[in-house]
């Protein structure tokens, strides 16, 4: 039974150098990497090369749907895997503009003052003296400047103060650092290029940016 392929299909089975049809995914995908090897624009840099690439890939895409259309399901994953490694393999990326190809977008978390100290109307009170992060400065109450007097007259150095006439209440939250939390740098795959570290540039465009890698 002879079957009959319209002119466009012809023209791309030319262009492949596919003599009949039909074809079987392996055939084009053959074909197609042999063919692209030796005419690919990183190899070959004329202008010729260029448009002959040009042609072979959109000859190509358009011929694999047609490759696959009379397969068994199970045999069009299989070619459907072939054929998505073939135009990874010739296409062009550039460098992520965005993680600078680490691949990597981190985000940076600073610790923060405390909310429970640094909140001076919750924090100090009437008897708070110089703020002082992390702990909170108050006047003793048991003694004159940091003297204390015994029953019998005697003047003596404060025990609470030490005779400074000033104590310190730890902050209970921060234990005195003035701060909660700590430095933190999170790290998760760049959201522009997927953690791939380059992005994909397309296949039809002639004009190839500079640094652009294969």
């Amino acid at each position: 039974m002879r079957i009959i392929i319209g002119d466009r299909t012809e023209q791309a089975m030319k262009i492949l150098d596919i003599p009949e049809y039909p074809f079987t995914p392996e055939e084009l995908s053959t074909k197609f990497r042999s063919l692209i090897k030796k005419i690919h624009p990183d190899i070959n840099g004329s202008n010729e090369a260029k448009k002959h690439s040009q042609e072979v890939i959109s000859s190509y895409k358009m011929l694999k749907n047609l490759a696959i259309s009379n397969i068994s399901d199970k045999e069009r994953n299989v070619a459907q895997k072939v054929f998505d490694e073939d135009e990874d393999m010739f296409s062009f990326y550039e460098t992520c503009p965005r993680c600078k190809g680490s691949k990597k977008d981190r985000w940076y978390t600073p610790r923060q003052p405390c909310f429970n100290c640094n909140d001076h109307d919750r924090f100090f009170t009437m008897d708070s003296v110089l703020p002082s992060p992390g702990w909170r400065k108050v006047r003793c109450n048991q003694c004159l400047k940091g003297i204390f007097t015994l029953r019998n007259g005697r003047k003596v150095t404060c025990r609470r103060c030490k005779g400074t006439g000033i104590y310190k209440i730890k902050c209970r939250v921060c234990q005195g650092t003035g701060f909660t939390g700590i430095d933190k740098e999170h790290e998760f795959n760049c959201i522009k290029c997927g953690g791939t570290g380059k992005i994909k540039l397309d296949l039809f465009n002639p004009v190839i940016p500079k640094g652009a890698v294969l």
